[in-house]
């Protein structure tokens, strides 16, 4: 391991925990306790960043559920462990029923669909599988799920060749939210449960993958 402080290189110890630094650090605090030291020495001011940062709470804990936590940080959080296990559990049963209803409604690439708000015929070029998750729909606080769909379409009738996204069609339990693809009139030729099978990402049906975004530590305080 080896001390910069005592320039012991093979010391198992490092700067914090060096024997020597202790020592002299609790020789000058008393020093300067005593009014033998008109400054603050800059060995007490490291030492103190030392035991500040020994004792900063977890910021999963303080920032997620408001509980101060010392005995740990955000990377040993249990907490954050128990939770990263739920929503992988959540992500794959809702991910489950999903893929049913998608087979259900034919919805897939290369399905054929009449959609009356805009374009009329189109065909679904592309499937955002990444933002199927079992929070869809259900976390205002993310400004990017919010406004991200689910399927693009390329016009076939009116404005041939332009495109648009659209989210999932409405369903009593796994798209609840206002913003949904309520102008699906009819899905005119659909996509077969194998060639949906087929464009599944790897892992998706696990439940595994795309949830990164919301255990990022950037969106503690947004949850």
């Amino acid at each position: 391991m080896g001390c910069r402080y005592c320039r012991d290189y093979y010391a198992k110890h490092n700067k914090i925990g060096c024997p020597l630094r202790k020592e002299n650090v609790k020789r000058i605090r008393k020093e300067y306790e005593e009014g033998d030291k008109l400054w603050y020495p800059s060995i007490l001011q490291q030492d103190d960043k030392y035991k500040e940062k020994k004792h900063r709470k977890c910021s999963y804990c303080f920032n997620r559920y408001a509980i101060v936590e010392h005995d740990h940080n955000r990377r040993t959080c249990s907490r954050l462990k128990s939770d990263r296990e739920q929503a992988i559990s959540k992500n794959k049963e809702w991910r489950a029923a999903v893929l049913v209803f998608l087979k259900e409604k034919g919805l897939g690439a290369g399905a054929i669909v009449n959609d009356t708000r805009v374009g009329g015929l189109s065909v679904i070029t592309e499937v955002y599988w990444e933002n199927l998750t079992h929070l869809y729909g259900t976390a205002p606080y993310h400004e990017a799920l919010s406004n991200t769909g689910c399927f693009e379409l390329t016009h076939l009738a009116q404005s041939p060749g332009s495109s648009c996204i659209r989210k999932l069609p409405p369903h009593p339990t796994l798209n609840r939210t206002w913003c949904n693809w309520s102008s699906l009139e009819e899905v005119v030729v659909p996509a077969t449960g194998r060639l949906i099978d087929k464009s599944l990402p790897k892992a998706w049906i696990d439940g595994t993958t795309d949830l990164e975004w919301f255990f990022n530590i950037k969106n503690d305080k947004y949850v």
